[in-house]
């Protein structure tokens, strides 16, 4: 049986506010893994999390990196995307 696949449509510049939202979980999350008081559960449940914003922010950073007519990423952004990818 042939997979549907339901694709949303980004303008690069989109892209951009996407990145900076993800950046933003992931340092958050990660602030929240230092913690040395969380049980097991809340440790794995924050480090899927985690593996999930990143898993989605290299797929993403993949298909900016794709496309020919994109725009330029500020410097800062620039860095923290090559922080993680």
């Amino acid at each position: 049986m042939p997979q549907e696949h339901e694709f949303a449509h980004m303008e690069w510049f989109e892209l951009i506010i996407v990145f900076n939202a993800l950046l933003k979980s992931i340092d958050t999350v990660r602030a929240q893994l230092d913690n040395d008081d969380l049980d097991d559960d809340v440790q794995y449940a924050l480090d899927e999390e985690l593996n999930d914003y990143t898993t989605l922010l290299r797929r993403l950073q993949a298909r900016y990196a794709a496309i020919p007519t994109k725009g330029e990423l500020s410097p800062v952004l620039k860095k923290r995307l090559q922080e993680f990818c």
